[in-house]
């Protein structure tokens, strides 16, 4: 990585559940210099990393933090690791409610991944549930949702379990809140569109991890590995947990089947995404890699670049990726398959020529007239990202 601040260094070396001799003998450098406390708390909120900041920094050395900062840092790893049991047990009972009724459900990310690779609920912060099911399954598990209080998020969305899966058909995900419990839920029947991965074999191929006690389905490691650098990727790898989840991955299930692995990803234009992924776990974690992992998949100079770009992006948080030319580069790169460039392209542009609920409001038209919207919005799209083109050109000179 290149230089980094001593606030941004002191984070990374801190978001480890395991703290080799030299990783602990740097922070305790950086802790004998000059930080700025309220960056170093404010880079933590932001990447979900406070309870391994905490952690890492009472055992090395706890005199050095500064007492109000120490108080803050306790407040939100107390905060967040009450959460964390409040929605454990809910996920709980929502396994066993949806088990009474014959659905199989997978939890995906928060508690489950916690679990399955902190060992300790309180060292990974989620604010959410998330929960895969068959598709022949969606109907069936909104209306036990609803049955226990849960409303739809988006109230539009409609009332009914049949109207909310339709209303949600193109997002494959339903999103609702339980307001006594304060909890919001995702309940998923597709991963991900930017690079769709077989439901029916994750459930074919689940594995098990114990949770407060309790033995839930997880997906396998292998493919637990591949969700991590999907969304990973999806994201820009902006946040230091989503790098720590992985590198914690490879550190816990080294003995993965890791050149069969990667062969399926090649297979389906997803080694690129895989490589990326395992380079900003060894580059920005220091995570060692397993010797099967080919050389070629880390070390792709296309991989290499896109590393380049989402390092650059961390510690920039402000400056977000989302709606930028730098965000499509960044997806095409990503894909090494022509035909998979094609179908982003093409994604993206439906999307982006689809009518939204901000060129209703900008244009209010009355029913018989609202084709014009899909006139309307190429208009409005030329002005908008006309002016962001030319600010992206200036930036660049």
């Amino acid at each position: 990585m290149s230089v980094l601040p001593p606030e941004a260094e002191l984070l990374v070396c801190c978001t480890r559940t395991v703290l080799d001799p030299a990783r602990a003998a740097r922070i305790d450098r950086l802790l004998a210099g000059s930080l700025d406390w309220d960056l170093v708390l404010r880079w933590a909120q932001w990447h979900r990393v406070t309870p391994l900041l905490a952690r890492s920094l009472r055992a090395i050395r706890p005199e050095a933090v500064p007492a109000p900062v120490s108080e803050r840092l306790e407040t939100r790893r107390h905060a967040s690791a009450r959460h964390n049991l409040l929605l454990t047990g809910e996920l709980l009972e929502l396994l066993a409610a949806f088990e009474a009724r014959g659905i199989t459900a997978l939890p995906y990310k928060g508690p489950a991944l916690a679990g399955a690779l902190y060992d300790n609920l309180a060292l990974r912060e989620f604010d959410d549930l998330d929960i895969l099911v068959r598709v022949s399954d969606r109907q069936a598990a909104v209306e036990r949702l609803l049955a226990r209080g849960y409303q739809p998020m988006v109230p539009g969305d409609g009332r009914s379990a049949a109207a909310l899966v339709e209303a949600r058909r193109r997002q494959h995900n339903v999103q609702l809140v339980h307001p006594e419990r304060e909890v919001k839920l995702e309940l998923h029947w597709s991963i991900s569109s930017f690079y769709p991965l077989p439901v029916d074999r994750l459930f074919e191929r689940r594995d098990t991890v114990s949770l407060a006690g309790k033995t839930v389905p997880h997906f396998h490691p292998e493919d637990l590995l591949l969700l991590l650098c999907v969304h990973g990727a999806k994201h820009f790898w902006k946040r230091l947990q989503w790098i720590c989840d992985l590198a914690e991955l490879c550190r816990v299930h080294r003995d993965l089947g890791w050149a069969r692995m990667i062969a399926e990803a090649r297979a389906a234009g997803g080694e690129r995404m895989v490589g990326l992924g395992l380079r900003m776990a060894r580059d920005v974690l220091g995570q060692e890699l397993p010797r099967e992992i080919p050389d070629s998949t880390v070390g792709d100079p296309a991989v290499a670049r896109l590393a380049v770009q989402a390092r650059s992006g961390l510690f920039r948080p402000e400056e977000p990726l989302e709606g930028t030319f730098e965000q499509v580069a960044f997806y095409l790169g990503m894909r090494e398959r022509m035909r998979d460039r094609i179908r982003y392209s093409l994604h993206l542009l439906r999307g982006r020529l689809t009518p939204t609920a901000e060129d209703r409001a900008l244009v209010p038209l009355p029913r018989p007239l609202s084709f014009l919207y899909y006139l309307l919005r190429p208009v409005r799209l030329t002005l908008l990202y006309g002016i962001t083109y030319l600010r992206w050109l200036a930036g660049r000179r």
